[in-house]
This record gives structure tokens, C-alpha cells and sequence, in this order.
């Protein structure tokens, strides 16, 4: 909004629900905000690619873990493969439900299989 580009609630959306594809996310939502303002012209786009490197890189170095900082920690690959195979599975509303879902199996098979029937104690993901 502060660059006058048109849709930038719209963009923003976008841009922030491409960020829980990790790695590749960012990138991807930062492609339909370069390409709208790309009509605006060359210098805008410029100047957007600027404010999304900025945004992206306070979010992904300092808001992150602080929000983070109590949360469920998991392996890069499973998370990714996770979210591969959750938007085979469903397209992008599995994409989304994917990790929380994958999160939720894996205490739920921590405390039912390991905890209980195995009787070892265990370290439960978040806690």
C-alpha cells in the first residue's frame, strides 16, 4: 500500500500464506506482488523487491524465533515432505493442515504408543 501498488491487501495475503512453504514460500509470494507491480513500472518493482527482501528477512530472523521460541521443533525434511505429500493429497488446503496435522500424529503416537505401552519416558514435541 505504501508503494501504490494495486491489490496489496490481495498480494500480502498471498505472500503471507506462501510463507509456511518453507524455503521456497517467501520466493513464490513475493512473485505475483513483483509481477503486478510490474505494470506499475520497472522502478516500483524495484522498490517492492526491496520492501519484501526487508519484511521477509525482519520476519525470518527476528520474529520467527521469537514467536517460535516455545514451539514444536521439526526436522526441515519432514516438515517438507510432510507438506509434499499433504498437497498430493489434498492440494493447498493440505499444503496448510499438513505440518499441524503431522504434529498432532506424532505426540499423539508419543503419548499413546511410547508413554503408555512402551512405558519410556519421553520428551513430548512443544512442551
Amino acid at each position: 500500500m505504501l508503494l501504490g501498488v494495486p491489490m496489496a491487501f490481495t498480494l500480502g495475503l498471498i505472500a503471507g500464506l506462501a510463507t509456511f512453504i518453507p524455503y521456497i514460500g517467501p520466493i513464490l509470494g513475493a512473485i505475483p506482488a513483483l509481477m503486478v507491480a510490474f505494470l506499475e513500472g520497472p522502478e516500483v518493482v524495484l522498490y517492492v523487491a526491496i520492501l519484501y527482501f526487508l519484511v521477509e528477512t525482519a520476519e525470518s530472523s527476528f520474529i520467527y524465533p521469537l514467536a517460535t521460541q516455545k514451539a514444536v521443533h521439526l526436522a526441515p525434511a519432514y516438515t517438507v515432505i510432510i507438506q509434499l505429500a499433504g498437497g498430493v493429497i489434498a492440494g493447498i488446503p493440505g499444503v496448510i493442515l499438513a505440518t499441524p496435522l503431522a504434529v498432532v500424529g506424532a505426540v499423539t503416537i508419543q503419548l499413546l504408543y511410547v508413554e503408555d505401552i512402551l512405558g519410556e519416558d519421553v520428551e513430548i514435541l512443544g512442551s
